[in-house]
């Protein structure tokens, strides 16, 4: 052994946490024609889900299969998560309370897959009101611990008088008939945008957990509901930003040629329409420089304009900073309740957010331990209290440029 005699320097690397950020695929709640029944099922391609689940080609009758094949072909994003749900014995067709009932099925996503639930979907029967809120208050809650957010569609009915249901639709009833308008046979009146408003407010599909879509979108002889598109889209503006989920997907361009309603009537929404829909809460789409996802906001807004939750990219950031820190303290769970946590969790938060403020996630953000968040009663029964406080970056929504005339450029003629 050499003879010491002096000073000696030896580094140590800082032991601090290095953060795991969440991952969450979208999970997709639906139809197929064949596969295992209310199970999670993680998949990575095309190929891999028509083994699993089949594929004929007929997107209303096996809704998954407009999942994959936006997300895996259009889109080029994975994975997803599918629940099958299958009609009951001797049925032809699956129910709504099917699907409200398979929503459950989302529990079982983290203990069996170690992922994160993201986007929640179910096309075509999310554009039942009672589908849509379901999903909305299962992204609120799961596991206890993680949240997530729901994408749903606004579906008219075509006849707004329909005896199958009367109570409902009232509210457009009544809209419809002042307007003069009213359709009373087979007529299409599902591609007016003036009677959305009325139906989300009717139906109460106002949450800061849920987007609300309208109308669909085609691409060639597909079409598709457009929270497929919008939940793809989002999956891959988080793919392009490290999963992080800080940008909003809205004016980013959407695999479509043309919009349209269930009847198959054509939607040509000017930029002063769309932006009426979107002061409603309602993100929609447009052709302006190419078919576009447009609309900020969760279907909480205009009731709701907290810009923490009213805005889809910063609800869904709210989200992931939340289900990240879940996923990386649990870890922490029943360690000794002293000075040396309280220090670790502080230094390694704080710098997980100067790191997230620096690469332009976050505006900025800190972590704080208080006294007066921390009873001594509270302490020796093991409970702590951590404080977070972030901003995140809302979505610039509106850049006016102010033209001026300025008379004084004509002295440039004298020059």
């Amino acid at each position: 052994m050499a003879y010491a005699h002096g000073i000696s320097l030896i580094e140590q690397s800082t032991a601090l946490t290095v953060m795991t950020t969440a991952e969450s695929p979208c999970v997709a709640i639906g139809t197929a024609s064949k596969g295992t029944t209310s199970t999670p099922v993680l998949i990575q391609s095309m190929d891999e889900f028509e083994s699993a689940f089949g594929f004929t080609g007929d997107f209303d009758a096996n809704t998954l299969e407009e999942v994959a094949f936006c997300f895996f072909t259009l889109y080029n994003v994975r994975p997803v998560i599918f629940i099958r749900v299958a009609p009951a014995t001797g049925a032809t067709t699956v129910t709504n309370a099917q699907i409200i009932s398979a929503i459950a099925v989302v529990e079982e996503i983290y203990p069996r897959l170690s992922m994160v639930p993201g986007n929640l979907i179910a096309p075509k029967y999310s554009a039942v009101p009672e589908v849509a809120l379901a999903l909305a208050a299962k992204a609120k809650n799961i596991n206890g611990i993680f949240k997530s957010f729901a994408v749903a569609d606004i579906s008219l009915p075509t006849n707004l008088l329909s005896e199958e249901n009367p109570t409902a639709d009232r509210a457009i009833d009544e809209k419809a008939i002042a307007r003069g308008n009213l359709l009373t046979d087979d007529a299409a009146n599902d591609a007016d945008y003036t009677l959305v408003n009325a139906y989300k407010n009717t139906n109460s599909l106002t949450d800061e957990y849920l987007a609300e879509c309208w109308p669909r979108v085609a691409l060639g002889d597909k079409s598709y509901w457009l929270s497929t598109q919008a939940a793809a889209l989002m999956a891959l503006v988080d793919a392009n930003h490290g999963q992080i989920p800080y940008e909003s997907p809205s004016n980013k361009n959407l695999r479509a040629d043309r919009s349209l309603v269930k009847s198959g009537a054509a939607v040509y929404l000017s930029y002063a329409n769309a932006n009426v829909l979107n002061s409603q809460g309602v993100v929609t789409t447009m052709n302006f420089n190419g078919w576009r996802l447009y609309g900020n906001r969760t279907s909480t807004y205009p009731t709701n304009d907290d810009p923490a939750v009213s805005f889809i990219a910063t609800r869904r950031m709210r989200n992931w900073l939340g289900n990240t820190l879940a996923i990386n303290y649990f870890s922490r769970i029943d360690s000794p309740l002293n000075r040396r946590l309280v220090d670790a969790i502080l230094d390694e938060v704080n710098l997980f957010l100067n790191g997230l403020t620096a690469q332009g996630v976050l505006l900025g953000g800190r972590i704080a331990f208080l006294e007066e968040d921390n009873s001594v009663t509270d302490l020796a029964d093991g409970l702590m209290k951590f404080r977070i406080y972030y901003a995140a970056p809302p979505p610039a929504r509106a850049i006016s440029f102010v033209l001026s005339y300025d008379v004084n450029y004509f002295s440039t003629l004298f020059s």
